[in-house]
């Protein structure tokens, strides 16, 4: 056993060696990032994102929600100017733009509180203040997970440790690797970047690349709507009304968290064939080289710490119950800490997106926990759902401090803060998934928001 792994580190070594001299030689490399916002078409190849690389990612992808949704309200009109458009716009694309509204009053004056916090706390405390919080609070989690998986070996994977550690990677990857792919950590630190988004595929075996397109460019797009894949996960879950009945949806809200168990280990095959295929066709910004280099070192990464190391420390049978335990009970963490927050009584299914951008956010997400720092901490910031979605690019360790003030401007608005606490948000999940489940495509429910009727204003 340890001569494999000898040879698999070896291997991922030369891999390591080849991918360095790979990132050399990028920075020799012309590129020229081709993406659209609002059916305009730039070249940003002579652009220098104050995000950083991040920006790669949107290569000949349609990048309008994420760019109103994560910069400020003066870098939309920047890129309105002219000395903008003859500098970098290369041509305009003939058809229907995004259906959204972004520059509703709503959203503008949430866009104005935001600049206008982030200008007084710097003010407040300094420039520095917020990275050291950002550095402390993602080594913190880094540090727990080597710890975790410490535990684990030293304790030849009991079921203890192994639930410890699957909890643990579970938050670690909501903590990093989702702020991170959002933009809110270390942007212009490139080869940070990059780790902390790769953690998602050495702690689960799962794809960044498939996370970025069906997270990032679609599901914060069409939320809860039925172009949302966040609603076509599995053919065994009905997570939208408009979808077909099959019989098996009325007990889906019973067998639920079964599928929540499982959800881990069936994302690793599910990305391995999505990045089969879709990088053979693609050439888009999250599926460009270095993300596939990443997404198979990372994968080594996975297999060497899920399976190869527990099978040379504590022996075959306590390496595979381990392995299975922790990502049981990591899935299981996380898919609750992902679901509660879309699906839920009162929640906006609307599959009409031509209104604002903001309120859709609003109407279709929930938080629990609202203001609770720590809560934030242990959910990766996914309690404050409706600050996340509107303001993606934020570290998450602001949204308990500026939730009472959106709370308040949506009141102004007439918009429905939706907060539960958790139990209660839980239970209100299960008893969507068994309304989902029972009704016809057809119906009219009521109780889930009339979206429509709150957009007159």
């Amino acid at each position: 056993m340890f001569s494999i792994i000898y040879i698999f580190v070896y291997i991922m070594f030369q891999y390591i060696q080849e991918k360095y001299n790979y990132y050399i030689n990028l920075f020799f490399k012309k590129e020229e990032p081709l993406i659209m916002i609002n059916n305009n078409i730039y070249n940003l190849s002579s652009y220098k994102h104050p995000g950083g690389s991040i920006i790669l990612d949107a290569i000949n992808n349609d990048a309008t929600t994420i760019f109103y949704s994560t910069h400020p309200k003066y870098v939309w009109d920047l890129i309105e100017t002219s000395s903008f458009k003859n500098r970098f716009q290369v041509s305009s694309k003939q058809g229907n733009k995004d259906p959204h509204l972004f520059d509703d009053k709503f959203y503008i004056e949430c866009k104005n509180y935001i600049q206008d916090y982030l200008i007084k706390r710097e003010k407040k405390y300094g420039i520095y203040f917020d990275t050291m919080i950002i550095f402390l609070w993602t080594s913190t989690w880094l540090s727990l997970s080597i710890l975790s998986y410490l535990n684990m070996l030293f304790n030849n994977g009991d079921t203890y440790s192994s639930i410890i550690l699957g909890i643990t990677w579970s938050m670690c990857i909501f903590n990093t690797m989702h702020n991170s792919m959002h933009g809110a950590l270390f942007n212009n630190i490139t080869p940070v970047k990059l780790f902390l988004d790769n953690i998602y595929t050495i702690f689960s075996g799962s794809s960044v690349s498939r996370w970025i397109d069906h997270h990032n460019f679609k599901h914060h797009a069409y939320t809860n709507t039925i172009k949302d894949p966040d609603k076509h996960t599995t053919p065994i879950l009905k997570l939208h009304p408009l979808q077909q009945n099959k019989w098996w949806y009325r007990y889906q809200s019973f067998y639920f968290p079964i599928l929540a168990c499982i959800n881990t280990l069936s994302n690793q095959f599910n990305h391995i064939l999505y990045m089969k295929k879709e990088a053979m066709v693609s050439k888009k910004g999250h599926l460009r080289d270095i993300r596939l280099y990443n997404y198979y070192f990372s994968l080594c990464l996975w297999i060497l710490l899920a399976y190869l190391i527990p099978l040379y420390k504590i022996g075959f049978p306590y390496a595979i119950s381990s392995s299975l335990i922790f990502q049981i009970s990591g899935s299981f963490w996380a898919t609750y800490n992902i679901v509660i927050n879309h699906i839920f009584e009162g929640v906006n299914i609307s599959n009409h997106v031509n209104h604002s951008f903001a309120q859709k956010q609003v109407l279709s997400s929930c938080n629990h926990s609202t203001g609770s720092m720590l809560a934030t901490f242990l959910t990766g910031g996914l309690n404050h759902q409706i600050e996340h979605h509107m303001f993606p690019s934020l570290a998450i360790h602001h949204y308990p401090l500026i939730a009472k003030d959106i709370q308040k401007i949506c009141k102004k608005y007439n918009l429905e803060y939706n907060s539960k606490n958790i139990l209660s948000l839980i239970k209100s999940m299960h008893l969507t998934l068994n309304l989902y489940g029972n009704c016809n495509t057809n119906s009219k429910l009521p109780d889930l928001g009339d979206y429509d009727s709150l957009m007159d204003h």
